[in-house]
């Protein structure tokens, strides 16, 4: 599986789920993610296919010849630990050097 998706697909991905709670949609088409992304059902279709290769959603056989998709555990495993990354680049690249610029601000006042 490649690394990271392209941000269209992640952004669909994501609209697998509900949002905050983490719950799987269902009936979840190409057509809908057109519509949530703003882009063309042409390109919705690709991304579904990216999305079906790599195991992150699969078909949802609740109809024959349905075309709605939902999201895998591996899918929403993913979310999760992109989620995991988001955090620790907020807490590396914002908190730590905030940190350290008050404590470096502190000790400088403290001997002056």
């Amino acid at each position: 599986m490649k690394n990271e998706l392209t941000k269209t697909e992640y952004k669909a991905l994501k609209n697998f789920l509900y949002p905050h709670i983490d719950l799987p949609k269902v009936n979840y088409s190409p057509e809908l993610i057109a519509a949530n992304n703003k882009i063309d059902l042409s390109e919705a279709i690709e991304i579904v296919e990216s999305l079906l290769q790599l195991g992150l959603i699969v078909k949802d056989e609740f109809r024959k010849n349905s075309n709605h998709y939902r999201i895998t555990p591996k899918g929403s495993l993913y979310l999760k630990d992109q989620k995991e990354v988001l955090k620790e680049k907020i807490v590396w690249s914002i908190i730590i050097p905030t940190a350290v610029a008050i404590i470096t601000s502190l000790i400088f006042n403290y001997i002056k």
